[in-house]
């Protein structure tokens, strides 16, 4: 707080350690690199897709400078492997062509037959026009294994879709939303494939909303009165009475 500390014998203890705790945090976190201009400028590329999308980091020695993913439409879903590995290349060159075009850096792929595609004697319509536009780029192409492609981190961790479905449907101010509500939230930052399947189960097995919620749909079967019996002890009926207070 600005004017909260007016001499060296303000900063307590406490103090020093709250903004260690803070520099540590900030240190920990992904930080993002302003390019520099004034060096060579080498900067590498990763990319990688999926079935459902892609995504990208730009890096200059080692360091982020920007990220990017991209969700692919119905009919990109359908294409090969290597027109989505294409694609999710041509994205990034779309995305980051501020800072590449005109400049010399190396495409980094984990989809090994990218790095000869200048050299296919016939491609498609699409794969052409895609290989014009790549033309205006001065890259080097170098492939590299799937197990380290940085780029890899698009969200299939189903550890990591557990605790982010949590977070949102958990946390005191959330109030345990419906599936339906909980998918909305976690779209405003997050997607996967199958998140709406996910968001159903997660909710289907939480104790909490099976426990509170009452049921917003009509019962089962047509509701019948019990016959009346003609004696004693002809019908017996059962209730279960829990959680009574203790007795003094």
């Amino acid at each position: 707080r600005k004017g909260a500390f007016i001499s060296l014998e303000s900063w307590t203890s406490e103090c020093q350690q709250a903004f260690e705790e803070l520099k540590r945090v900030v240190a920990d976190d992904i930080t993002l690199a302003f390019p520099d201009h004034s060096l060579p400028f080498l900067v590498e590329l990763f990319s990688d897709a999926s079935i459902y999308g892609s995504g990208a980091v730009l890096l200059q020695e080692g360091r982020p400078i920007a990220f990017t993913s991209k969700k692919f439409s119905g009919a990109e879903t359908r294409y090969t492997t290597g027109e989505q590995e294409l694609l999710a290349v041509i994205h990034a060159l779309k995305e980051w062509r501020c800072y590449l075009e005109g400049r010399p850096f190396t495409l980094k792929t984990d989809h090994k037959p990218l790095t000869f595609l200048q050299s296919v004697p016939t491609l498609n319509r699409r794969q052409a026009r895609w290989m014009e536009f790549l033309a205006r780029f001065d890259c080097v192409w170098e492939h590299i294994a799937g197990q380290i492609n940085i780029a890899d981190a698009v969200p299939n961790d189903d550890a990591l879709r557990r605790d982010i479905l949590a977070r949102f449907h958990e946390d005191p101010l959330a109030g345990h939303p419906g599936s339906t509500r909980l998918v909305e939230l976690v779209r405003r930052s997050f997607w996967w494939p199958r998140l709406v399947t996910d968001a159903e189960n997660f909710v289907r097995t939480c104790s909490s909303c099976q426990c509170n919620k009452a049921l917003s749909g009509k019962g089962r079967g047509l509701l019948q009165p019990l016959p009346v019996p003609d004696a004693p002890w002809e019908s017996v009926s059962m209730d279960f009475v829990v959680a009574l207070p203790k007795t003094e």
